[in-house]
């Protein structure tokens, strides 16, 4: 089910002419959803590879970098790439933050979870996957920028493993084999339970930790 926005009248609600409503009004001016698709796919790519190649062990995420990892992705395509939201959005009849609390709940988010997850150095793949699985779902649920949420959220999860020695790439791609369950750990998240996000991680860690 696509996002349901706001229509405030703002850049971050407004569709490319000639896409009929299917592709966001963007800096190269590409009307063809298919198109968008795979050049958004490919810059996250890049993105991913320069994410890692930076990436320190004792790291620990903060707000602004989590801003600066969804610019330095989408900031050739969009003007709002990199900063919180300011229209509200829903997916499968759950409303995610509203747009009003981002930067406050993002703030939340730093103190909370992030100092206490990252840097991502702990011992076993069952503790390294638990706080990936925390950190993914409260991101997740505060869900802080127009688009993208979700794939900066699984390169996040990403960059946590990598951190942790487990040199996990792409994980979007296997998180899919695990699709239906996935979406029920991010129903789950919302109530405190990260029981099935940890599960997840942790078989494609098994797997990754074994190749």
């Amino acid at each position: 089910m696509p996002y349901r926005c706001d229509t405030s009248g703002n850049i971050e609600d407004q569709y490319q002419t000639g896409s009929d409503g299917r592709v966001l009004k963007n800096k190269l001016e590409i009307a063809d959803s298919e198109l968008i698709d795979a050049l958004e796919q490919v810059l996250l790519s890049e993105a991913e590879v320069v994410a890692v190649e930076t990436l320190e062990t004792d790291f620990q995420f903060t707000k602004a970098y989590i801003y600066q990892l969804h610019f330095g992705w989408l900031g050739d395509l969009y003007e709002w790439a990199g900063r919180p939201r300011t229209v509200s959005i829903s997916k499968g009849g759950i409303l995610f933050c509203p747009a009003e609390n981002i930067d406050g709940e993002m703030d939340r988010f730093e103190r909370e979870v992030l100092a206490k997850y990252t840097p991502c150095n702990f011992d076993s793949l069952r503790e390294i996957a638990h706080a990936m699985a925390i950190v993914h779902g409260e991101f997740e649920i505060i869900h802080p920028f127009r688009e993208g949420n979700g794939r900066l959220g699984r390169l996040i999860a990403s960059l946590m493993a990598n951190q942790a020695g487990l040199k996990a790439e792409s994980l979007s791609g296997k998180i899919r084999t695990h699709w239906d369950r996935y979406i029920e750990g991010l129903r789950e998240a919302w109530n405190g339970d990260y029981d099935i996000l940890t599960g997840i991680f942790e078989e494609i860690l098994f797997q990754e930790d074994e190749a």
